[in-house]
């Protein structure tokens, strides 16, 4: 296999990727992903090793900014780098989102890559770059009244309480404050109800619950999410659910009874149709010698016909 003639070549021959300005640049684009410095969060699933968290303290991702900071004004941000379209899986839409944030941080950084699997501080990073992302992409005016003090925060903002947390993300106030809660369970993320991310994470925690009903899956998406008119949303997303068909499927239905035989319906003669059975061995007693005995029993079914009535 032949490859470019410059590799043959001396590295100062090499062609230069026009995407960096300059190696003393605080923050590049590469791939149209920005990244800052930023303090490690907490995981995002519970199910995740502890240990993964504290092998990896270095942050992948601003999710503080959306704006372009190179001089040829390419956009920044990872929604420029993956269509979330393509993905209908929640867990692989965070470990492909870990893996591009980690070779732009290696990339700039020229490290090598000590680790295989994508770290709990990388898929956490991986879902509040997306949560940003679509919460600048809804709330926008929102985000930028609460930032800028204007005091003209819309109806929602009002409802909910809503203010910017520590994430930079949007949180819900409530009445919880004092509560011995998690911080997201006191103070939900913000998610529109129309967005491909919020189905997919209602499907995750319907899977991960086991295909549990809405109720459970409602309970479970509260701890951590705020999703406006919730329970239709998650109705939708069980009724699309295959398991959950194949295993509940309809309920009973009783069959259609069949039509009365022929016998049942037309009159006959007398004797025209009789019947027999015989049963036993019945054990009885000699009221007089106090000796067991066996019997048998013979009935004998006649149909007669009496006027315009019918007995047996």
């Amino acid at each position: 296999m032949v490859g470019r003639p410059c590799l043959a070549e001396n590295n100062d021959s090499w062609p230069v990727c026009e995407l960096f300005d300059s190696e003393s640049e605080a923050n590049i684009t590469a791939n149209h992903v920005s990244l800052a410095t930023s303090p490690p969060v907490e995981p995002v699933h519970g199910s995740l090793p502890t240990a993964y968290a504290k092998q990896d303290t270095a942050s992948t991702a601003d999710v503080t900014t959306d704006k372009c900071q190179d001089k040829h004004d390419i956009p920044v941000g990872i929604q420029y780098a993956m269509d979330i379209n393509q993905y209908r899986d929640y867990n692989h839409l965070l470990r492909v989102s870990a893996y591009v944030l980690r070779f732009v941080r290696l990339l700039k950084n020229k490290e090598k890559c000590k680790q295989t699997l994508p770290s709990a501080t990388e898929l956490n990073n991986a879902e509040l770059l997306w949560i940003a992302h679509v919460q600048r992409e809804y709330y926008a005016d929102t985000i930028t009244s609460l930032r800028n003090n204007t005091k003209k925060y819309g109806a929602l903002s009002k409802q909910l309480k809503l203010f910017i947390g520590e994430d930079s993300l949007l949180h819900t106030g409530g009445r919880l404050h004092n509560a011995k809660l998690d911080y997201y369970a006191k103070h939900p993320i913000l998610l529109p109800r129309e967005h491909h991310l919020t189905r997919m994470i209602v499907h995750d925690t319907h899977v991960r619950l086991k295909h549990s009903g809405p109720q459970s899956t409602i309970t479970a998406l509260r701890e951590r999410y705020w999703i406006p008119s919730i329970r239709r949303i998650v109705n939708n997303e069980l009724n699309k659910c295959v398991t959950c068909k194949r295993v509940d499927g309809r309920a009973y239905c009783k069959p259609l009874t069949a039509p009365l035989p022929r016998f049942r319906v037309i009159e006959v003669p007398p004797f025209n149709v009789t019947g027999i059975d015989y049963t036993g061995a019945l054990y009885v007693r000699n009221p007089n010698t106090s000796n067991a005995s066996k019997a048998y029993v013979c009935l004998i079914s006649i149909h007669l016909r009496s006027d315009s009535c019918c007995t047996s």
